[in-house]
């Protein structure tokens, strides 16, 4: 798994494209725990869940971890 990742993240730096499939996101809406008849037509009352794919999640994190790698190694941040 983690050379399929790794030859999925190369070619996305190296094509300059995110494939559309990773870009995705489920979203779930939830009623939030002891809201009243009142406020259920409230946007409060509500809390939005967004599921992301392993992937999109693995490919974002590689590549904070190249950012972070190289505002440390150039001195960005004071």
């Amino acid at each position: 798994m983690t050379d399929a990742l790794t030859v999925i993240t190369t070619a996305s730096f190296t094509l300059k494209y995110f494939p559309l499939r990773f870009r995705c996101a489920e979203v779930v809406v939830l009623i939030k725990s002891e809201k009243t008849d009142k406020v259920l037509h409230t946007l409060e009352a509500y809390r939005l869940i967004i599921l992301f794919s392993f992937i999109n999640k693995v490919i974002k994190k590689i590549i904070n971890e190249y950012i972070a790698a190289a505002v440390k190694k150039h001195s960005l941040l004071l």
